[in-house]
């Protein structure tokens, strides 16, 4: 119906730091999908951020994103990762060990937003940092079984726990120019 389809749930693990995209035509976007604003020319990661979160149903939309570690920080970005904070959609952040994915050695993160918190939620942030949670066997790193639970756990709880998991204000967040670095927290 000339409309972008929208989901209860999003789950993506979209392409890293893609630096040829068509910047141009996302600044004409027919959906709406650039509600936050242009990412820049050299990098789409918030193109497809912005397109998973518009993809979110309005009241049960939820979404889970495998991220480059740096769309939690990264200047150029800053203004539209503040407009979302704003929104109050992010739920959690996890912080990810470094060689989990046989593509990139870096660190990634998963994204969590919900367009609708529960109540003792709202206007808070999760952050998980789970980047030791991985287990290194001759060229591989993964997550087993505990460490996986520990993760869940911590986000079921969704409360602080010494050296792991802070919940934070939003405010506090917007306070450090929306930067979602785990590190700070």
């Amino acid at each position: 119906n000339d409309q972008l389809k929208k989901f209860d749930i999003v789950i993506a693990n979209p392409p890293y730091s893609i630096s040829k995209w068509n910047q141009e035509a996302w600044k004409h976007d027919p959906w709406g999908r650039n509600k936050y604003g242009l990412p820049p020319k050299g990098n789409a990661d918030y193109a497809f951020f912005q397109h998973i979160i518009c993809s979110m149903k309005d009241k049960t939309g939820r979404c889970g994103v495998l991220f480059p570690h740096g769309i939690l920080e990264r200047d150029a970005e800053q203004e539209m990762r503040k407009r979302i904070i704003e929104e109050d959609l992010i739920d959690c952040v996890v912080g990810l060990g470094k060689d989990l994915f046989y593509n990139s050695s870096m660190e990634s993160c998963l994204v969590f937003c919900r367009t609708k918190k529960d109540p003792s939620k709202k206007g808070k942030i999760l952050f998980i940092d789970a980047r030791d949670e991985i287990t290194r066997k001759q060229t591989q790193s993964f997550l087993e079984k505990h460490h996986i639970d520990k993760i869940f756990n911590a986000y079921k709880d969704y409360k602080d726990v010494e050296g792991f998991a802070k919940v934070v204000s939003n405010e506090e967040v917007l306070n450090n120019n929306g930067n979602l670095n785990i590190k700070l927290y």
